[in-house]
């Protein structure tokens, strides 16, 4: 329930995440980074998306988002350091914008771990 941010091996960055709920739990491997995206509130997706090569393989029926895994902010800080999401990440709106400044790139390796 934590994003680790890496880089030369050094941490640089680290915020608590909201993660898949039991149903529905976060898939778990090496996935990367896709696509970068500022989003304008209001929006589900807080401040920004950061998409990933990973799928939901568990969608609930009725769901309409796609399956597609994300790393993206979130207004419902209640819902941090929890299992209640579809599976996507989510972080507070302030961390994934300093998570932004550290300037991530399509491609960069992102590993989901227990």
């Amino acid at each position: 329930r934590r994003v680790t941010l890496l880089r030369d091996g050094r941490r640089v960055l680290r915020f608590r995440v909201a993660i898949g709920r039991p149903a529905n739990p976060t898939p778990r491997g090496r996935f990367a980074i896709t696509d970068i995206l500022r989003v304008r509130a209001p929006s589900p997706y807080g401040c920004c998306v950061i998409a990933l090569s990973g799928r939901q393989p568990r969608i609930p029926p009725g769901w309409t988002g796609g399956a597609r895994l994300a790393l993206h902010g979130t207004a419902d800080t209640s819902a941090i350091g929890r299992a209640v999401s579809i599976g996507c990440l989510r972080g507070h709106n302030r961390a994934m914008r300093r998570l932004l400044r550290e300037k991530p790139q399509p491609g960069t390796p992102v590993f989901i771990r227990r």
